[in-house]
């Protein structure tokens, strides 16, 4: 929506259900030709915050030059550069499911100002563009909550 560049993929650990997985995204404003495992993030976004504290995941271990980190919880943790919004709440409130990644989209965009809170709700406005306006509308909500709780 902002005319950036992004690549993305996924690690799947153990085959099996519940297990962590780790996830990265790229996104500049130039061709990305690198690819593979983002040794220091700009940004860490925690979907499960009981990761937190298993040390043998590593969520924060080994980032020295650790950027921002937003974490979907209830909880408050004191860090400056820690954001932490209930998202699953959220969704459960606004979209009646426990599917909060709009709600994480939100987040994202506030604390980050990666992209824009508009450009957020328009890719979810594109992107869910085969389902009923009433669900595009619940997710742009959580979308805007999450920003706006940040």
């Amino acid at each position: 929506m902002e005319g950036k560049e992004v690549q993305s993929f996924a690690l799947y650990g153990a085959e099996r259900r519940g297990a962590p997985v780790v996830s990265f995204v790229r996104i500049d404003t130039e061709t990305i030709e690198v690819r593979g495992y983002v040794n220091t993030p700009d940004v860490i976004i925690v979907l499960d915050a009981s990761l937190m504290e298993m040390e043998e995941v590593g969520v924060i271990n080994g980032k020295p030059d650790l950027g921002t980190v937003i974490i979907n919880t209830k909880d408050k943790y004191i860090a400056s550069n820690y954001y932490t919004v209930d998202a699953t709440q959220i969704a459960l409130d606004v979209i009646g499911k426990p599917i909060f990644n709009t709600a994480i989209l939100g987040a994202f965009a506030k604390s980050t100002g990666i992209v824009s809170l508009k450009s957020a709700c328009d890719a979810i406005q594109h992107d869910f563009s085969s389902m009923p306006q009433k669900i595009i509308d619940k997710n742009i909500n959580a979308c805007k909550k999450a920003y706006d709780l940040i």
